[in-house]
């Protein structure tokens, strides 16, 4: 299908560029309009072709970390656009607590998080995930222990998550940003104010 519009828009740039070539213009000029179409056209077909559509959907916190184990969040990429393969580097750890976005902002988070998203492996370490169109990938994002894990269930943590999502569409390398934390007091998950797109 994507092709088919790229057809028509290749059809449409070498009508115009015939049609400027009727003209009685000088070729450079001739050769600098053509030009510009061409370029145009090919943002319009990057922009309006399909492209894959990816953003994450649910993020569940399956274990807590322990002295032989590390903890586990997953969290679930929906592809709602075209066929896309993905790359992803995930983080989660255990961080003080905070109640709400404000106190997130307040403690330099952010920092923190791109900080660690710069040194996480990505998943998978070679290539990448394929997410046909209206599928579903799992990312599993291990939480490292910490000596202080106990405090979670008296409502003294957060779990903080984040993650940048990489794909490539029709012309470009696109990157998407995700973060969420949640405590035991309010026992949901919800969006940081920064790093998500």
């Amino acid at each position: 299908m994507s092709w088919l519009h790229a057809a028509i828009g290749l059809g449409v740039w070498a009508l115009l560029a015939w049609g400027i070539s009727r003209l009685d213009w000088k070729r450079p000029l001739k050769l600098l309009v053509s030009g510009t179409l061409l370029g145009l056209g090919l943002m319009v077909w990057a922009y309006m072709a399909p492209q894959p559509n990816v953003r994450v959907e649910v993020v569940q916190l399956r274990r807590l970390p322990s002295s032989a184990q590390p903890g586990l969040v997953e969290f679930v990429v929906r592809n709602s656009g075209e066929d896309a393969a993905i790359v992803v580097d995930a983080v989660a750890h255990l961080a003080p607590l905070f109640l709400n976005a404000a106190d997130l902002v307040r403690a330099n988070v952010d920092e923190d998080l791109a900080g660690r998203l710069e040194r996480a492996k990505p998943v998978p370490a070679s290539g990448t995930i394929a997410v046909a169109s209206g599928q579903t990938a799992v990312i599993d994002t291990p939480l490292p222990f910490s000596e202080r894990v106990w405090e979670y269930s008296r409502g003294q943590l957060t779990v903080l998550v984040a993650a940048r999502i990489r794909y490539r569409d029709r012309l470009f390398n696109r990157e998407r940003l995700f973060c969420q934390y949640m405590n035991p007091r309010s026992n949901e998950w919800r969006s940081c104010p920064f790093m998500n797109d």
